[in-house]
């Protein structure tokens, strides 16, 4: 008897020119996929800012009467006006500083800063090693202690002599610099 013996080949892929080069990873086609809808994304934007650049200018040119089509060359494609309703940071803005009159009166103490000026020197006295951050936190945790209490009325009492001289000298003051200042 003849025994026939076979071997299973599997079938071998032959890539030619004609069929498309296939991705070699599912990451190819979600990368693929982003970059177009991204251009796509992109192409409408600019669109979107062509039209609202037309319009602004359209605008401008019905309020301050100048030729539209003018407008238009001036301002290519790349230069479009945004308005944002995003509130500026601190760094974004540049602060304009008053300039303070050297002859108006200077504001009135509170209670806690003639506390503080009266126990600082204990506390520094008593902590030597503390920093003048660190002895201030003591003396505000000190104030919240004794703040509502009958300790405070000495300071609470200069608090209001010195409010009462701020008034009477803020009252002289804006007399007499008031008719300078309509000039």
């Amino acid at each position: 008897m003849l025994l026939l013996s076979y071997k299973v080949v599997p079938p071998q892929f032959v890539i030619t020119t004609n069929y498309p080069i296939m991705p070699t990873s599912i990451q190819q086609v979600i990368d693929n996929h982003n970059t177009q809808m991204a251009a796509a994304m992109e192409q409408a934007m600019q669109e979107q800012l062509r039209d609202f650049k037309k319009q602004l200018i359209e605008t401008l040119a019905e309020k301050y009467e100048f030729d539209v089509d003018d407008a238009m060359e001036l301002f290519p494609d790349s230069v479009v006006p945004v308005f944002t309703s995003k509130k500026l940071n601190k760094k974004d803005k540049k602060k304009v500083k008053k300039t303070k009159d050297p002859n108006a009166p200077k504001r009135a103490t509170t209670a806690y800063f003639f506390f503080m000026k009266n126990k600082r020197a204990e506390v520094t006295a008593e902590f030597p090693d503390l920093k003048t951050t660190e002895i201030t936190s003591k003396l505000g945790a000190m104030w919240q202690l004794i703040k509502d209490s009958p300790e405070a009325v000495p300071y609470n009492d200069l608090n209001y002599t010195d409010k009462t001289r701020y008034e009477s000298e803020m009252l002289l003051y804006s007399s007499t610099s008031s008719p300078s200042s309509s000039d």
